[in-house]
């Protein structure tokens, strides 16, 4: 007779991250209005709220990660599709995710406006996990170019940094799930990422030189 499993049910681990991600996702939206509202206040108070939203944001990633993660092993991702135009979803990712001392770093460079029918929320953090991994690992004060462009009936999204680079094997692995280059970045949640995409019925990849940088992309089908 085998032993009971004593992992939790799916239902049971998605609610719990579930009220994670909601109670560190009010925190943070309070964090943010209060950085806005304490520009003039002094510059000690400003960056104790940023420390407080560095300490934040991979929480929230983590507890988004762990409620994917769930679905993913159960084999029940669930897209919610709504109608989303990308470009207006990387601006509203770049505020959210990035740190006011960061935003001079980041330009972004939106060559179309595309329409699309997708899960919003995670395509979001399809972004939020390639931007992290530009400005935890580029060189501090270099560019990271988000760039989204439509071709051959595809909607492109590519974010590059200037670093060190991976070279081809941690390249071919990064998107795995037991990663060897997991000093470059979170491997799980590039796995995650893949796997996102992957259910819109599109691709992700990364060109990468070392000493140089990477670009990490994803592309997503235009449908009519």
């Amino acid at each position: 007779m085998s032993a009971a499993s004593t992992d939790p049910p799916l239902d049971e681990t998605l609610v719990v991250a579930k009220a994670i991600q909601d109670t560190i996702t009010q925190a943070l939206s309070e964090l943010h209005l209060m950085s806005e509202r304490a520009g003039a206040a002094g510059s000690a108070i400003t960056h104790g709220i940023e420390r407080s939203l560095l300490a934040l944001l991979p929480a929230q990633r983590m507890a988004a990660e762990m409620a994917d993660l769930a679905q993913l092993d159960a084999r029940r991702l669930l897209l919610r599709r709504e109608p989303a135009e990308l470009g207006e979803l990387l601006t509203e990712t770049v505020d959210h995710c990035v740190l006011p001392h960061q935003r001079r770093a980041v330009q972004l460079d939106l060559r179309t406006t595309t329409k699309l029918r997708i899960d919003r929320e995670r395509i979001q953090r399809v972004i939020a996990s390639f931007l992290h991994s530009a400005i935890t690992y580029g060189y501090p004060v270099s560019p990271i170019v988000i760039r989204l462009e439509e071709e051959d009936r595809r909607a492109c999204v590519s974010i590059s940094d200037v670093g060190p680079g991976l070279t081809a094997t941690q390249s071919r692995a990064i998107f795995e799930r037991r990663n060897p280059a997991a000093a470059r970045t979170q491997p799980i949640g590039l796995y995650i990422s893949r796997k996102i995409v992957e259910a819109h019925g599109g691709e992700v990849g990364i060109d990468s030189t070392p000493s140089v940088g990477a670009t990490f992309w994803f592309a997503l089908p235009v449908t009519p």
